[in-house]
């Protein structure tokens, strides 16, 4: 569960002389800095009218809809698509792996509630590693692996993190072949009132040894009575990893570092953003929603709570992104931060309520062009040509759909 009061950092510092590396097109250009990073600036997207990436406009497979025990689906965590076709589905209400053919029918589950090997106290997440390997994230504690069939093989603690690094809670950021990513929560000390600054946190490579990536910027903080605390809309780290590179960035600033397997920096990918002011008919249109949903006192009461929501803090502008994914292509896919997701739960990162642009960078981190998915819809995996997700109705009923990806050729 990702909740807007989990992060806290500050930008790790570049190496900032420039030297030209290689120039291509007005559309993307490639530099390295003193350290010899290739820093990769993107003006515009490289794909023309026939080359862009489309969803289709209806899914491809719905699992979710017959009324039988294994096709109720709760709290989905996870959904990804194995070499073979086979859909798995991490259902965090009943903490089983679910494993489903490529038609979508039932297969087998394994899991269960439990902390014995090859059981889950908490779903997190689902990853899909080279071998089809599979990795459940259970938030603060471990990561499971089972093989593609199901069996359980091993289970990797979050707590066996090198004695010199002070994590404070340790959280998995993301799942790479053979070591994770994990970050901690670090607490600052309160500034003066009034100030705003971003908190930092640390990252380590866990595996059979440890690497420490350093501090990044992870929330945009305020002072408050009760203490430190982010303000609405504001910008987080965001991470993926497609199982070999490691993606992290700030939403304060278009700009995302790629690690390789051994935490090695391999590029940075900045793009051509121009900085959107928050207004106060997006702070009303706010606390108008969030009412709807998550206010349910009626007459002083409930207007009191909603004045409260209009009192609290808010960032200044909108995010450069909310959201990263790094798909089975060697593409990052960047989600544009839209203020109308927030009364979902708070944060601009959660299932979309609204439809969502994605950004798409390919290896190289050239800037390809910008896919469109629908309302009420959470991209979890995508392939070369397909997108697997969860979709959630107008009562909050999940279901995992696929899309087709490909071009209007």
């Amino acid at each position: 569960m990702r909740v807007q009061c989990n992060r806290a950092s500050r930008l790790a510092p570049f190496a900032f002389l420039l030297v030209m590396f290689s120039a291509g097109p007005l559309h993307a250009r490639q530099t390295r800095d003193s350290a010899g990073i290739t820093i990769v600036e993107n003006t515009r997207p490289l794909w023309s009218a026939t080359e862009a990436l489309r969803l289709a406009g209806t899914p491809s497979l719905v699992i979710g809809t017959r009324p039988e025990p294994p096709y109720e689906l709760s709290r989905v965590a996870g959904a990804v698509q194995l070499s073979d076709g086979r859909i798995v589905i991490a259902d965090g209400g009943s903490l089983e792996l679910r494993f489903f053919d490529s038609t979508g029918t039932f297969i087998r589950s394994v899991g269960r509630r439990g902390e014995a090997p090859g059981e889950f106290s908490a779903m997190e997440s689902l990853a899909r590693l080279p071998g089809d390997t599979l990795a459940v994230v259970s938030r603060f504690t471990s990561i499971s692996f089972f093989s593609g069939q199901g069996a359980f093989v091993h289970r990797q603690g979050l707590a066996a993190i090198p004695r010199d690094v002070t994590l404070g809670i340790p959280i998995a950021a993301a799942v790479l072949q053979g070591r994770a990513f994990v970050r901690g929560v670090m607490t600052q000390s309160r500034t003066a009132r009034g100030a705003r600054w971003i908190d930092s946190i640390p990252l380590v490579l866990v595996g059979s040894d440890s690497v420490q990536l350093g501090n990044f910027p992870s929330m945009l903080m305020v002072p408050d009575d009760i203490g430190p605390r982010p303000p609405w809309f504001g910008p987080t780290a965001e991470f993926a990893s497609d199982g070999t590179t490691f993606y992290v960035g700030y939403g304060g600033v278009y700009s995302i570092r790629v690690y390789s397997l051994d935490g090695r920096l391999q590029r940075v990918i900045r793009r051509q953003w121009t900085p959107v002011r928050v207004t106060q008919r997006d702070i009303d249109a706010y606390v108008t929603e969030w009412a709807k949903r998550w206010i349910r006192a009626t007459g002083p009461d409930a207007e009191r709570q909603r004045q409260d929501l209009r009192d609290d803090p808010y960032a200044t502008e909108v995010p450069a992104f909310s959201q990263l994914i790094a798909d089975r292509a060697g593409r990052l896919w960047v989600r544009e931060a839209h203020l109308a997701d927030a009364p979902r739960a708070g944060n601009l990162s959660t299932s979309p309520l609204v439809p969502s642009a994605w950004s798409v960078f390919d290896a190289r981190g050239r800037w390809l062009g910008d896919v469109a998915m629908p309302a009420f819809f959470q991209p979890m995996d995508i392939g070369q040509d397909y997108v697997l997700g969860v979709a959630r109705d107008a009562d909050g009923v999940e279901t995992v759909v696929r899309y087709s990806l490909g071009t209007a050729r």
